[in-house]
């Protein structure tokens, strides 16, 4: 608490350092994932061209109206055809009548939970003994 105090104005400013960091496994794990899956166990050959992987994008770190801090890893825009690629992970994650559920979002934050805790802890220790 003795350290907390200490940082007094500090503080958004490492949060935001800390979720900045932390998050980067996470997206570095979900841009590999659908490689992975993508074309898996199909009758027809995949006509995937990429955009999913290059849709997945993160938020600045923000305060919500609680004076939680938020930030977000998501997938935004539309492919060239206009198919929004929000719908596309979703479909590929939770399949659909004719198509079997290939997960990749799930797993990618099973996968790097630690990893992205850890690495805030890391950061926080480093800002905090630097002040």
């Amino acid at each position: 608490m003795k350290k907390l105090e200490r940082l007094g104005t500090e503080y958004d400013a490492i949060v935001q350092d800390m979720l900045a960091d932390g998050i980067e496994p996470l997206q570095k794990q979900i841009e590999s994932n659908p490689k992975e899956v993508i074309g898996r166990e199909t009758k027809s050959k995949s006509r995937s061209k990429g955009n999913l992987i290059k849709a997945v994008k993160v938020t600045k770190a923000y305060q919500v109206a609680n004076g939680d801090w938020h930030i977000k890893v998501g997938i935004y825009g539309y492919d060239s055809d206009g198919v929004p690629n929000a719908l596309k992970a979703m479909v590929l994650e939770h399949g659909r009548s004719d198509m079997a559920a290939k997960p990749f979002l799930k797993p990618a934050i099973s996968a790097t939970k630690k990893q992205c805790v850890q690495t805030m802890v890391d950061t926080f220790g480093k800002k905090v003994n630097k002040s």
